[in-house]
Order: C-alpha cells, then structure tokens, then sequence
C-alpha cells in the first residue's frame, strides 16, 4: 500500500464547536482509478471509509467525498490537532477494475 498523511490541522475550540467536516476532491475515471482507505489519527476520530475514483461512465469528472473528524481531546488552550491519512489501496474495490490503482487528489477542505 501506498500512503500519504495529507492533512495536518488545528482549531481553536473555545467557540464550542468540537466536530469539523472535511471534503476530499479527487479524479473520478472509468479507466486505471483505484480507492483509498480514509483514516484519522494523532488526536481525532472518524468513522474509517473507502473511496472509490473508478465509476463506469465514459468520461472524467471531480468527486467528492465528506466526513466529520471530532477531535480525541482538547488541549489547555482550546485547540486540536488531527491528522489525516490517505491509503491506496492494494486491492480495487470492484474485481472488473483489475489494472486501477491511480488515486488522484484535487483538494481537501475543513469546515468548522
């Protein structure tokens, strides 16, 4: 497996908010794409998801994909970090899709 820990983030949680949505964008194709395993650690949870760049039209476009991240805790001055990992994955999730492991990231955004 190939990975990347692509997202490295505090907040400063003193306005209450203790949960941050994050949006992955990346290449969705029909031909070579593979998935990837979302995980979070160093300070947060997440519910674990793959995402899967490969769909069966016959063109390329932007997919999107959400989450929520909640942090483990909150440090003494309100913020928290949380580090996100990236994993492609070995095995594509769709056995008609033999040759695809390509897994191309556009952007990743956070909301509070």
């Amino acid at each position: 497996k190939t990975s990347g820990d692509v997202g490295v983030f505090a907040k400063d949680a003193s306005d209450g908010k203790t949960t941050a949505q994050v949006r992955l964008r990346y290449l969705k194709s029909y031909e070579h794409m593979g998935a990837i395993d979302v995980s979070c650690h160093g300070g947060c949870t997440c519910v674990p998801m793959v995402v899967d760049a490969h769909w069966d039209e016959k063109r390329s476009t932007t997919g999107s994909a959400e989450w929520t991240v909640t942090p483990a805790e909150l440090r003494g001055d309100n913020s928290a970090e949380c580090l996100v990992r990236l994993e492609v994955r070995d095995d594509p999730p769709r056995p008609e899709n033999k040759s695809g492991f390509k897994f191309k990231l556009i952007g990743m955004n956070l909301s509070w």
